[in-house]
């Protein structure tokens, strides 16, 4: 779920979310979180591990400023320009139904890295690597084993 600059929705996404989280409790704000990072299906199946997630970050939160450090790195960053300079083999994977960094990023960077390849997980999230951990494993697995 890799992206080379956020456009305007990205951008608003990690603002929203920055001005947001002074504003909640930190359980609230992981839940939040979870619905934007793991599908819908993945979601529902794993509702135990989502509200011990909750009960950990309400425990062992984040600190605000850490947090809004992390968007504003998130929204600064930018490589569009210098992605056809990589010239290492990479693999890129994401989630068609993530909604936190959409597939068009990934595919944008699939199109402007020559040596890239791009594998999509159908039906799951920015999570996909949790999501589907026996795919993911085994596709990182071959790609590093082909080089």
């Amino acid at each position: 779920s890799s992206w080379a600059r956020c456009d305007l929705h990205m951008k608003g996404v990690f603002e929203h979310f920055a001005r947001i989280r002074p504003l909640v409790s930190a359980e609230h704000f992981m839940q939040l979180l979870q619905l934007w990072v793991f599908s819908p299906t993945h979601f529902n199946e794993h509702i135990a591990d989502m509200l011990a997630g909750r009960g950990e970050a309400a425990f062992n939160p984040m600190p605000n400023h850490a947090f809004a450090a992390q968007c504003a790195a998130c929204i600064n960053h930018d490589i569009h320009d210098r992605l056809n300079q990589i010239s290492a083999p990479s693999l890129l994977t994401a989630g068609d139904a993530d909604i936190f960094t959409p597939l068009r990023c990934s595919e944008a960077m699939h199109q402007r890295m020559p040596h890239a390849q791009l594998a999509t997980f159908k039906g799951l999230g920015h999570g996909h690597h949790w999501e589907d951990l026996t795919r993911f494993n085994r596709v990182t697995i071959e790609f590093l084993l082909a080089k």
